[in-house]
């Protein structure tokens, strides 16, 4: 009985979904991979995520210092 519980365990955890958060992080080190500019536009339409989603998660990256922002 113990191993079909830790089957199905991992298998959750196989199929979670991607926090925005990381889906934006992904897409920014993807373009800048093909020396493209990351816009909050791309990035969007990359994550198909709403601009006001990819804005606080690219501040929130950038707070952390895992991204610098491009003047």
């Amino acid at each position: 009985m113990q191993h079909s519980i830790d089957k199905t365990e991992s298998t959750a955890t196989a199929s979670k979904p991607i926090p925005s958060t990381e889906r934006i992080f992904q897409a920014v080190r993807e373009l800048r991979a093909m020396d493209q500019i990351a816009t909050r536009e791309t990035v969007a339409e990359l994550t198909g995520l709403k601009l006001s989603v990819v804005d606080d998660r690219l501040r929130n990256l950038v707070d952390d210092g895992k991204l610098k922002r491009l003047l």
